[in-house]
This record gives C-alpha cells, sequence and structure tokens, in this order.
C-alpha cells in the first residue's frame, strides 16, 4: 500500500499560504502605468490543472505532486523561494516556457515582468515614467496559471524570482530596489549611481532621443545640448575667488519671508505653514538685526551686516497676524522697545509686511517686493525663504564660518558670521549671482537650478532676472494653476528654472552655500558647462526626499559622529538614546538624517525627520491629510524596504499577519480531510 510522505509541517504552511494568495490579487490598490506602457498578458495555454471535478486530482494528491516538485527543486539547490515558486508553477513545459520568455524579452528594448498588486511593481513603474522610459509590461498574474510556470522559469534563470524583473536590452538588471549583484543591482541602485538612464538610452528605451522634446521647452535647447558635455563642474570649495560685492560699511540685507496663503489650518499645509512662520519669528528675528554697533560684531572679529524684513502675506494671513495681539504686532512692538531707533512704518521699516493675491505662487512674493520697493538703492542682498521650510536652527552642527568680504593678497579669508543669512549672501560675488540653500540636479528635463524656497541674490542683479522675463506676473490663481499644466510648467520653467538659466546664459553662476550632496558642509558653485550631478538619474536629482537626505550623510568632508553619540538623552542633538547608539562608528550611521541644526533650514512641507517633529510638534491629523510623513532619522527605523535593506535590517514579508491566517484556516481543512479518511477505512475494517 503506497503511502502518503508526511510534509514537515513548515513546508505545508508554506505551500497553502502560497496556495490561498497566488490565485487571487489581495492589495486593493492597482498600478496606473503611462501611456507609453504596452501591456501584456501571457497567451500561449501551458500545463494547468483540470478545471473540472470529473478529471481533477484529489487535494492531497495535487499537494503530494507539488511537495515532490518542491522536494526536487531544493535538491537541485535551488533556495527555499524558489522551489516554492517551482511548486506553485505545477507540471509545465520548461523549454516552452523558456522560449515564451525569451520572445517576452526580446520584444521591448525595456521588459518588466511584474504583478499588478506588488508594491515594489507599482514603484518601478513610477521610475520608469520619472526616468522617461519607453516599457512593456508582461503580467504574471492573468492568469495566474499562465503567470506562475514563467516566474518559476525566470527565477531560475536569473537567480531571483521576486518581481519586478526587469530586463534592459535583453539583460536582466534586477528588481525595483534589489537584484543578484553588481551586474543587477535594482533600478534604484542604478539610478543613484546615474547609469539607469545612460543603460535605456544604450538601447533606446527613453521616450525621446529628441534634445527640445527631452527638455520640455524651447528655452532648455541650450541647456540640452549642454547636457551632452562630459565636462565635469568644479570642486566643492569653501568659497569663490572673485571680488566680492561690498562697499564701506556692513552689508545690507532684506530677507523676504512668504507666508501661509490662508489661516485655516486645514488647508492643504497651512497647518504646518503656520507653525513655520510662527517659529521663524522667534528664532530667524533679534531685535538688533539692524543694529551692529549694539550686537558688537567689532569686538567678536565677525562680519557685520545690517538685516531688515519683509514678510508678504494674503490680506487674510495679514489681518491675523498684525491684529492688536497678533505675533507680528507682538514682534515689532518687543523691538520698539529694545531699540527706539526702530523706524515706523515705511519702505525703510525693520518689519514691513507687504501684502499679495494668492496667486502665481510663491513668484508672486518676490515680484511684489521687487517691483514696489526700491531695492536697489536701499540694500546689497536679497534673502528669499518661503513658509515650506522651518528654521533657522543654529546649533552644533551649522557652519561656523563664512568667506569675509575683505582679501588680503587675494586669499580668501574665513570669518564668523552675526546672522543666519550671511551662510548664503556671503557666497554671492561678482560672478555667483544666484546662492540657494539646494541645488536640483534635475538635467534631464531641467537644467540644473537653485530651489526657489530659500535662495540669495545681489539687488543689482534683479533688473536681469526681470528684463529675461524669469520674475514676471502669470495672471492666474493658485486653483486656476492647479488646473492649468501648461502655465504650472512654464511658471517652473522661467521662475524656479529659469532665474538659474537666464544667469548661467549671460555668464554668471550659480551656487548652493552648504548643502550638497558632493561634501556636506561646503559650497558648490555651477557655471554654465558644469556637470555636476549630471551623472544622477532624475529619480534622484532632488534632494529633498528621503532617498536624497540620507544619501548626504556620507558625502561629508569631517565625518564626525557627533549627532549619534551625544552624552545624554536630554541632548537633542542625539537622535538616539544610549540604549539604541549601535556600534559607535561613522560607518554605522552613514544613513542616517542629520539633525535639524546641520541644515539651518529643513524642508517639511514633504517630510518630517523625528528630531524636528519633537521640538516643533506638528498636528499629526494635519501631516496625515497631507501625506506628509514623520521619518526617523535612523535608517533602520525607516519606513523604506530600501533603507532597511541597505543598512541591514530584516524585512518581514509583507500580509505575514494574513498569510498566518489563512495557513491556519487551511491546515483545518486539511486535518478534518485526513481524519475523515482515516476514519472511513476503520469503519469498513469494523463491518467486514
Amino acid at each position: 500500500m503506497a503511502m502518503t510522505p508526511r510534509l514537515p509541517l513548515a513546508t505545508l504552511v508554506a505551500l497553502i499560504v502560497y496556495f490561498s494568495t497566488s490565485g487571487s490579487a489581495f492589495s486593493p490598490w492597482v498600478m496606473i502605468p503611462s501611456p507609453r506602457t504596452q501591456i501584456i498578458s501571457p497567451s500561449t495555454p501551458t500545463s494547468q490543472l483540470a478545471a473540472s471535478a470529473g478529471d481533477s486530482p484529489s487535494f492531497m494528491d495535487n499537494l503530494t505532486q507539488r511537495y515532490q516538485l518542491f522536494q526536487k527543486s531544493r535538491s537541485d539547490g535551488y533556495n527555499f523561494k524558489q522551489s516554492t515558486a517551482v511548486a506553485i508553477a505545477g507540471e509545465y513545459d520548461a523549454e516552452e516556457i523558456q522560449a515564451k520568455i525569451k520572445e517576452y524579452i526580446d520584444s521591448a528594448p525595456c521588459v518588466m515582468f511584474t504583478w499588478e498588486a506588488s508594491p515594489s511593481c507599482k514603484k518601478a513603474i513610477k521610475y520608469l515614467d520619472i526616468a522617461g522610459a519607453s516599457y512593456k509590461i508582461v503580467r504574471l498574474d492573468n492568469p495566474w496559471t499562465e503567470g506562475n510556470p514563467i516566474r518559476a522559469e525566470l527565477g531560475k534563470m536569473v537567480g531571483r524570482s521576486s518581481v519586478p524583473a526587469i530586463f534592459i536590452g535583453g539583460k536582466y538588471v534586477g528588481g525595483f530596489d534589489g537584484g543578484v549583484g553588481e551586474e543587477s543591482p535594482g533600478i534604484l541602485e542604478m539610478a543613484f549611481k546615474g547609469t539607469l538612464r545612460e543603460k535605456l538610452k544604450e538601447v533606446g528605451a527613453l521616450k525621446s532621443e529628441d534634445p527640445g522634446e527631452e527638455c520640455g521647452a524651447t528655452d532648455h535647447l541650450e541647456c540640452c545640448r549642454k547636457r551632452r558635455r562630459t565636462t565635469p563642474g568644479p570642486a566643492p570649495t569653501s568659497g569663490d575667488s572673485t571680488t566680492s560685492h561690498h562697499h564701506s560699511g556692513p552689508q545690507k540685507t532684506l530677507v523676504i519671508y512668504s507666508g501661509p496663503t490662508s489661516m485655516n489650518r486645514l488647508d492643504g499645509k497651512n497647518g504646518m505653514y503656520i507653525d513655520n512662520m510662527n517659529y521663524f519669528l522667534e528664532h530667524g528675528i533679534s531685535c538688533l538685526d539692524d543694529d551692529p554697533e549694539s550686537r558688537g560684531d567689532h569686538l567678536n572679529n565677525a562680519e557685520s551686516v545690517i538685516v531688515k524684513y519683509a514678510f508678504v502675506l494674503t490680506q487674510e494671513v495679514a489681518d491675523y497676524y498684525t491684529s492688536p495681539n497678533g505675533p507680528l504686532t507682538k514682534k515689532i512692538q518687543e523691538c520698539k522697545s529694545i531699540d527706539k531707533k526702530v523706524p515706523g512704518d515705511g519702505e525703510n521699516s525693520f518689519i514691513k509686511v507687504v501684502t499679495r493675491l494668492d496667486r502665481c505662487y510663491d513668484m508672486e512674493s518676490i515680484r511684489i517686493v521687487v517691483t514696489n520697493m526700491n531695492v536697489q538703492a536701499l540694500y546689497d542682498n536679497l534673502l528669499f525663504v518661503n513658509c515650506g521650510l522651518v528654521g533657522p536652527k543654529i546649533g552644533p552642527g551649522s557652519p561656523k564660518l563664512i568667506p569675509s568680504s575683505s582679501k588680503t593678497n587675494s586669499k580668501l579669508t574665513m570669518v564668523p558670521y552675526t546672522h543666519w543669512s550671511q551662510l548664503y549672501t556671503s557666497r554671492l560675488t561678482d560672478s555667483v549671482r544666484l546662492v540657494g540653500h539646494s541645488i536640483n540636479t534635475h538635467f534631464h528635463t531641467f537644467f540644473p537650478h537653485v530651489q526657489s524656497f530659500l535662495y540669495a541674490l545681489r539687488t543689482d542683479t534683479v533688473p536681469i532676472l526681470i528684463s529675461s522675463g524669469a520674475i514676471y506676473d502669470c495672471g492666474l490663481t493658485q486653483e486656476e494653476l492647479g488646473g492649468n499644466p501648461t502655465k504650472r510648467f512654464e511658471l517652473i520653467n522661467r521662475y524656479e528654472v529659469g532665474m538659474s538659466t537666464q544667469l548661467l546664459k549671460q555668464g554668471y553662476n550659480i551656487a548652493t552655500a552648504f548643502v550638497n550632496r558632493y561634501g556636506f558642509g561646503k559650497s558648490l558653485v555651477y557655471d554654465k558647462t558644469s556637470t555636476w550631478g549630471t551623472e544622477l538619474d532624475d529619480t534622484v536629482s532632488d534632494i529633498w526626499y528621503e532617498d536624497g537626505i540620507r544619501n548626504l550623510t556620507a558625502t561629508m568632508s569631517k565625518q564626525t559622529k557627533f549627532w549619534a553619540t551625544a552624552s545624554t538623552t536630554d541632548d537633542k542633538s542625539s537622535l538616539r538614546d544610549n540604549n539604541n547608539r549601535g556600534e559607535d562608528t561613522f560607518d554605522y550611521h552613514q544613513w542616517d538624517i542629520l539633525p535639524w541644526d546641520y541644515f539651518v533650514f529643513f524642508k517639511v512641507s514633504r517630510l518630517v525627520p523625528e528630531d524636528v517633529q519633537r521640538e516643533m510638534n506638528y498636528n499629526i491629523e494635519e501631516l496625515k491629510k497631507s501625506d506628509v510623513l514623520v521619518i526617523s532619522n535612523d535608517p533602520r527605523r525607516s519606513p523604506s524596504e530600501y533603507w532597511l535593506k541597505k543598512s541591514g535590517v530584516f524585512v518581514e514579508p509583507r500580509n505575514v499577519y494574513h498569510d498566518i491566517l489563512m495557513a491556519g484556516a487551511f491546515l483545518i481543512v486539511v486535518g478534518l480531510v485526513l481524519k475523515r479518511k482515516c476514519r472511513i477505512p476503520l469503519m469498513n475494517r469494523t463491518r467486514d
């Protein structure tokens, strides 16, 4: 009498789990590929389980057959996951499936094998779309019975049964955030290394090779031609050696703060923006900012500066902040009581409120100021900052010195600063006309440009920007811009990107003060031939996402680990407590998000690091409504599987509780079936 082999419980559970989930997609979300994407499903019939009850094997015979396939696969040297994929696929013609896979791979320059409900597949589609790829999708879940054999053979071919499985030019490059080696690391790692678009372009898998179309606008034909250059940009420097914009006496800077557009905290991200403006009023303004003598700058051998402020607000917000008990009114009264020389209302007041309409995004704030105030006569520099950033936060990690405006023997001298704005304005020179908090190297769609949420410029640069059309009246409200992609693109193209492009075209340079991906803490200067960042793909060109922010830490020239090893848990510069420090090395902490004071200003409109949240205490429900996540500074507690893997943290399988529940239910069914099969022969023997 043939005996049914006894299956180890763990193997039985795993097989049943796969049976219970492989027949249907259990995620409610679906991926929506771009119009460039061709989607196909396996169409050639393969060996399947018979559909009718009359010719189908029994449940236990079917399970035994799958288990035998699993054991054979294990004995052939395949790992547990691959062996399970083979067991799920069942019997099939291997040569037929291999030929089908080859046909799919050869059918397009870029081919991706996917499951519709897979989160990694959705992310891969998003990144390929951003990179401008033209690709074909082969779904392995429509139907599963035809896709499962393909998945099993793919796993044998490439050494990895996970989806997506992506082929570029007929070669396997991995999945989304993983692969099987240096040659196939996954497209996320390729994006960071700058090889993704290069590989796609090499095999003709980009949407277009026409420079005008890729740049997206006529103004960027020149930038697209420059994109093909291989001339390296200048190395990160501590300053520019050209002559600074300097005259006798302290320089004068006007800080233009673009505030929230509504007092309704539930309207978009206004709750966060209101909190950011209140923080700026408390920490960004000192009542002695316009009085270097009272500050004692000469006693500290520091670079002097006179700073005044213009808050640009909609009428609703201005009414609240300038009411008798409003925050701005209180700050003005506080400063008048300290410094009797503070002028009253007028163009030259210490704190000025300018009203604007809710239109043209933040460009309206800078436009209103430069077209209604004689900034060239009153100031040397302008510094613009919007309420999407929180700061300034000066601490142990902040820069300590700035370039002096006075040079001896043409040698650059570094000196202390007296106001946070000098971190940016001190980098302005005759050649460097625009200095930002960061530069976006979105080279394949736009020219590298200073990001417009915080930037400094000399006032004699304003006429260049106005005459070139970089600062203009767009004439549209926020709602109208939101519903008109063409006009919104034009605004981004002319203003945020256009300010940098116009200056570079005229032979000037742009720079980032100290936040850059090639040497965090150092200035980085771009001229019109620079290609810093052009090896990066558009998917990671903007640093103000988790992937970009975590990559900054490893670039620090001074590889300190102070933030991670502060002596007490009360020390706000410490990112983890005494019991959770891990190894006391920089390498261990190189993917941490640095503390707030290292950035001085942090862009929180996309994500909020835990150390910022501890101090700001943003309303969590408001953040959730705006899809803004609070992210741990420690990569080992990141919500991203990519960073959990990169930092060596084990990633639990998705839907593990669902799987356990389904496995338990099926075990009960199997137990009842087995119990009934055993009882019937015993009853027959008793009757005999």
